[in-house]
């Protein structure tokens, strides 16, 4: 059970452990961007399943956001500590033989499981060496483009939102910002960050809602930035020859992280002041065809006839 000391107001905080932040440190169940994506791209239910305080909460650590991880803490101070796999551990015998950089020994699960259990992220040595060059390369090449990481890390902002249900408490945290500037980098891991590609990123995964919330945020808790706050995000392949694409959103594409934020708040608002989180929708509904269905049947129609049936 949290104390009220245990809890973050409205604010800006600096040195939140991203643990806590993930926990969701607000008094009562706050909105992000993360959660908001989920809640128009789905549901209500979806989103609150997926919540750190909500009924069937878990989340595992997939390969891919262990690449993150590492990328995180090497090129923005992330505060996951690494640790690397030893060279030697004890066998089943209890005698030290090689890893072989492998986690494949008794000891070595061992070792791994403590270390997660600990908050700590556990490495082999080739996958620190890998992502230690990866980083390097990256930093590079953001700096041959502009982009230099001389400010704040892993910032904690907690504000509230308006909706007609009353205020709905939210939380975001930026990878890096240089305040003087009002200037906000958020590293996006991409397969491809050719401008086509991250602008299906900016759709697909909620991108444009993360820079409509981070924009509001900063905003909101401090005024004198309005209509000053900037949102770079900067995609980055995490292979040779590890392109870089620093981007911001157009003009349409801030409409339309803005409108799906406002959806989500309202929606949220409304889940917040009622206690209830519905799925897809209430009773029946009526299964329309899509238009493409419908016209690939016209396409298959013969001119003047019906269509061929052929097994």
């Amino acid at each position: 059970m949290r104390s009220d000391s245990d809890f973050l107001g409205p604010g800006i905080h600096r040195g939140v452990p991203k643990s806590v932040y993930m926990g969701d440190p607000c008094e009562s169940p706050s909105l992000s961007a993360s959660i908001a994506k989920l809640l128009v791209t789905r549901s209500v239910a979806h989103a609150w399943s997926a919540h750190p305080r909500g009924a069937n909460h878990r989340k595992e650590q997939t390969d891919a956001m262990k690449t993150g991880t590492l990328l995180d803490s090497l090129l923005l101070g992330g505060d996951d500590e690494l640790v690397e796999l030893p060279a030697m551990m004890k066998d089943s015998k209890g005698t030290l033989v090689p890893t072989n950089d492998k986690f494949l020994l008794g000891s070595a699960k061992d070792w791994r499981d403590a270390q997660v259990a600990a908050g700590k992220v556990p490495v082999r040595k080739e996958e620190l060496g890998y992502a230690k060059a990866a980083a390097q390369n990256i930093k590079e090449n953001l700096a041959d483009q502009g982009v230099a990481l001389s400010g704040e890390n892993q910032t904690t902002l907690i504000w509230d939102e308006e909706s007609s249900h009353g205020p709905v408490r939210c939380r975001a945290r930026l990878d890096h910002w240089l305040p003087d500037e009002a200037l906000i980098y958020d590293l996006k891991k991409a397969e491809c960050a050719h401008p086509d590609a991250v602008a299906r990123a900016m759709i697909t995964y909620g991108y444009a809602i993360q820079h409509a919330a981070y924009v509001s945020a900063l905003e909101t808790l401090r005024p004198d930035l309005a209509g000053r706050v900037r949102m770079l995000f900067l995609f980055v392949e995490e292979y040779p020859p590890y392109a870089t694409l620093p981007g911001h959103p157009s003009g349409t594409m801030r409409a339309l992280g803005n409108f799906h934020w406002r959806r989500a708040v309202e929606a949220w608002g409304a889940a917040m002041k009622s206690g209830r989180f519905p799925a897809y929708a209430q009773g029946e509904v009526e299964i329309a065809a899509p238009e493409w269905a419908m016209k690939a049947m016209e396409d298959a129609i013969p001119e003047g006839g019906s269509p061929g049936v052929s097994f």
